[in-house]
């Protein structure tokens, strides 16, 4: 019998900086499969760039990260099962939704997956990507990437740009994929509206940066009981941790 994952990511003694910018001195913490981590802090104190170690775009020593038990660096299984979505999507020819999907073949692409993404965020296959708006073309991107099922998906500010009804639609439709199929899901953001209401919670932990600091890792029902919203909680973090 295959043992059980506990730990979609592990992160022992993680140290990492810039010429320019010291950002993470011997950080740690282990984030348990099937959670909604939301990746908190002000701007520079290495949201991004976290992402993209976890998504294997910084090399790090082997013995400091672990995705799902392997390293992404030293074991290229964790490729396929860890998908980093950032903000950046630059198709900008002439090229329409149909074709780019038919161009951007996937063995691991779910029709009916992708057929329900497509009906979620309104995409035309029709669409011409060099005269699509820029919400219209994180949809897109959004389609792209999650038309695959992934362990751990790893989102960067993957909601600018799409309007309230969009982004709430999104997120409720991530939540469901990650209780059903157990994806481990780690986003970081600014826009706050909708992920802490009453009835109606999007995280189950917080994972808190400042720059030099140790993490601070919580279930979010914990970190928010005294709190009287996620806008409130989050703004206090970061005044007192610039």
């Amino acid at each position: 019998m295959a043992k059980s994952i506990q730990w979609a990511v592990e992160i022992d003694g993680l140290s990492f900086s810039y010429p320019e910018s010291p950002l993470f001195d011997q950080i740690s913490v282990k984030i348990p499969v099937g959670s909604r981590t939301l990746l908190l802090g002000g701007n520079g104190v290495g949201k991004s760039t976290l992402l993209r170690i976890l998504g294997g775009l910084h090399l790090v020593p082997r013995e400091v990260l672990r995705i799902r038990g392997k390293s992404p660096f030293y074991d290229l299984a964790t490729s396929t099962e860890t998908a980093l979505l950032e903000d950046e999507f630059d198709i900008h020819v002439d090229i329409q939704v149909s074709e780019l999907l038919a161009g951007r073949q996937s063995v691991k692409a779910d029709p009916k997956r992708q057929k329900q993404l497509m009906d979620l965020l309104a995409i035309d296959p029709r669409w011409h990507m060099h005269r699509v708006s820029e919400g219209q073309k994180r949809r897109v991107q959004l389609l792209l990437a999650l038309r695959e099922k992934h362990q751990v998906l790893l989102m960067d500010e993957i909601t600018t740009h799409l309007d309230v009804v969009a982004r709430a639609d999104l997120l409720d439709w991530l939540k469901q994929d990650s209780n059903k199929n157990g994806t481990t899901l780690i986003y970081a953001t600014h826009i706050f509206d909708g992920l802490w209401e009453k009835g109606s919670h999007w995280p189950t932990h917080l994972l808190q940066l400042a720059t030099r600091k140790p993490v601070l890792y919580l279930p979010a029902q914990k970190a928010l009981k005294k709190s009287s919203s996620l806008y409130t909680y989050c703004a206090s973090w970061i005044r007192r941790n610039p």
